[in-house]
């Protein structure tokens, strides 16, 4: 029997390393089950630009007889589009083929497999006897349940996207990523402010779904949709010893972010070493525009509760934090993508990711579209400053010392 899968994305709010992620699992999974690959395109509604002009069209053009119009569909895969994965090939063939949809992250939680024939078998044994048939692996959040990873982990040696260098399976779907990448480049190139004859030094910026509000009676937590209210009379412990810092008690989606003074020391650090004339800079971050719509949405559906004057610090809060990361790339003499509401800053903040020497991060995968869509020969250099030690500091200057850049890159 001949069997072909493809991935759907089951999705609600993810962006676009996580969508890149969940396909290179669910791919490196299919290929060393020795089935043949069938692209489906994926929409990606969380990395999606959510501009004014895009909202009114979208709603316009929802009033189709309950029809979904051609501006929606080409909407929702305009991320899938711009990497080159908005279409399946020529794969008319596949469509009188049967097919079944599994749910592979439930059945990775079911057992701990110890070889991939176990798996083979388990996933083969519930499927009927034809000449040929399509695998739906249907992905869901469940892909990151602890079962589920120690199988990747086992039978692959698969963890995250970063890690698409270090085997057949990964170097496989770089291949494929990549080249639909740039394929989709030579059709509609980028323009992004890197000179060619400079170290190409990017800084991403986090912000858009990671927010603390430190207000005089309470500090406001905010991870996409998810908000957290807490007390700051309370003291906060683990295992009987009282903690120096909230941060230490709290999931990590909650921590704090890293400020903007942490990245201004390393920056400073590698024009001591370099000189600025040495780099070509890039600053990117999505801003506080989708934190700050969340946090009003909050207030007038009545989830969380502020005085007027805590209100007014908020917005104080907004205005200073988005004028610290301005202020921050006139310092150091960079150009800046800021903002998630243009497709236009979408595509330049990706590419300058693929096309960065030097990368600085504080927090998220976004960087890692690099590691997957980079072809230069030499690899890029990173940081990442949201756990910035001296060592780890160290390490990535030494790395950077090491770096030559390609001719001609």
């Amino acid at each position: 029997m001949t069997i072909f899968f493809s991935i759907e994305i089951k999705n609600k709010y993810i962006g676009i390393s996580d969508i890149l992620t969940r396909l290179y699992k669910t791919y490196c999974l299919g290929i060393a089950l020795s089935y043949s690959y069938i692209h489906k395109p994926f929409s990606c509604s969380r990395s999606l630009p959510n501009s004014t002009f895009d909202r009114i069209l979208r709603k316009i053009s929802g009033f189709n007889e309950g029809k979904p119009s051609h501006f929606n569909i080409e909407n929702d895969l305009f991320v899938a589009s711009f990497l080159g994965m908005s279409n399946s090939g020529d794969n008319s063939d596949f469509n009188t083929i049967s097919n079944i949809t599994i749910d592979i992250a439930k059945v990775l939680d079911s057992v701990l497999f110890q070889n991939i024939g176990e798996l083979k078998s388990r996933i083969e044994d519930s499927i009927s006897s034809l000449n040929s048939i399509t695998i739906n692996f249907l992905v869901t959040d469940r892909i990151y349940n602890e079962k589920v990873s120690a199988n990747f982990q086992k039978l692959f040696g698969l963890t995250s996207l970063e890690d698409c260098h270090s085997s057949e399976l990964g170097k496989s779907f770089r291949e494929f990523a990549s080249t639909r990448y740039w394929q989709a480049r030579s059709r509609q190139p980028v323009s992004i402010p890197f000179k060619q004859d400079r170290i190409r030094l990017l800084v991403h910026i986090r912000r858009g779904d990671r927010v603390w509000v430190e207000l005089p009676d309470k500090t406001l937590l905010m991870h996409g949709d998810e908000l957290l209210i807490v007390d700051n009379s309370v003291k906060y412990s683990e295992n009987n010893y009282i903690l120096s810092s909230l941060s230490s008690s709290l999931p990590n989606k909650f921590r704090k972010p890293v400020s903007v003074d942490v990245i201004k020391e390393v920056i400073e650090q590698l024009f001591i070493e370099y000189g600025r004339s040495a780099f070509s800079m890039i600053v990117i971050s999505d801003g506080y525009k989708r934190a700050y719509q969340e946090l009003n949405y909050a207030l007038r559906s009545g989830k969380i509760k502020l005085s007027q004057s805590e209100k007014k610090q908020v917005n104080l809060f907004f205005q200073q934090q988005q004028k610290e990361i301005i202020d921050f790339a006139k310092s150091v003499n960079a150009e800046l993508i800021l903002g998630e509401d243009s497709k236009v800053k979408f595509m330049k903040s990706v590419h300058a990711v693929v096309c960065a020497d030097f990368i600085i991060k504080t927090t998220g995968g976004f960087t890692s579209l690099n590691r997957l869509l980079r072809v230069q020969d030499s690899p890029s250099v990173f940081l990442g400053t949201s756990d910035l030690t001296p060592q780890t500091l160290e390490v990535f200057l030494t790395e950077a010392r090491h770096f030559r850049k390609p001719y001609g890159s």
